[in-house]
């Protein structure tokens, strides 16, 4: 892992930087996740389905995550769990096209 050098700045600088940088990728991925529920709300079919429904999950938490500065312990977990099936309903989709 890279230093980023907050080591140096006082603890409440520190945090604040971490806020800033959170929020940062939270946007981004909001952004990334809008353009891809817009791809693929036209797609249609059981797979089709759960990706919207796991899609609108994640922006859901990803707001929250927002809204308080800061992802807990049992985000951290649900994230993962829908990047897990994210990446599951991908392999299945683009076999589908294959």
């Amino acid at each position: 892992m890279v230093d980023s050098g907050s080591a140096s700045l006082p603890p409440a600088a520190g945090d604040e930087r971490h806020e800033a940088e959170l929020s940062a990728v939270v946007r981004l991925a909001s952004h990334r996740l809008r353009e891809l529920m817009n791809m693929t709300a036209k797609e249609q079919g059981p797979q089709a389905r759960e990706l919207a429904q796991r899609l609108g999950e994640l922006a859901q938490l990803l707001a929250g995550v927002e809204r308080r500065g800061a992802l807990q312990n049992p985000e951290m977990a649900r994230l993962t769990q829908l990047v897990n099936d994210l990446s599951r309903l991908r392999d299945a989709l683009s076999q589908a096209y294959q």
